[in-house]
């Protein structure tokens, strides 16, 4: 099985990643602990596009994910992003109740 992996800032060759996404149903993604959140959350969000939103659902499950971005990438993200700041450790309170709706609503 082929694997995306990210694990540096900026992602080299970003849109060949997003496009072998796109032509591969079976193709994994693996991300690593980063330090350049204040960067890349930026840019995924403004991405917005389907793989832009699965790396960032996946970054926000990371222990060093900064919780600064957590409701942007709440309100911003699809359910996938939702449901990673739901699950995180670090949800704010201002979320809770948002959380608390979206997983009796889901799940």
């Amino acid at each position: 099985m082929k694997s995306i992996i990210i694990d540096r800032w900026p992602i080299p060759n970003y849109i060949a990643l997003r496009t072998l996404w796109y032509e591969n149903s079976t193709i994994s993604l693996i991300t690593t602990e980063l330090s350049c959140y204040d960067e890349i959350v930026p840019f995924l969000i403004s991405e917005g596009d389907e793989f832009a939103l699965v790396v960032l659902s996946d970054l926000v499950e990371k222990k060093n994910f900064p919780s600064k971005f957590l409701e942007k990438v709440f309100y911003t993200g699809d359910l996938g992003c939702q449901l990673s700041v739901c699950y995180s450790e670090k949800v704010p309170e201002s979320l809770r109740a948002e959380c608390s709706r979206l997983k009796l609503s889901k799940h």
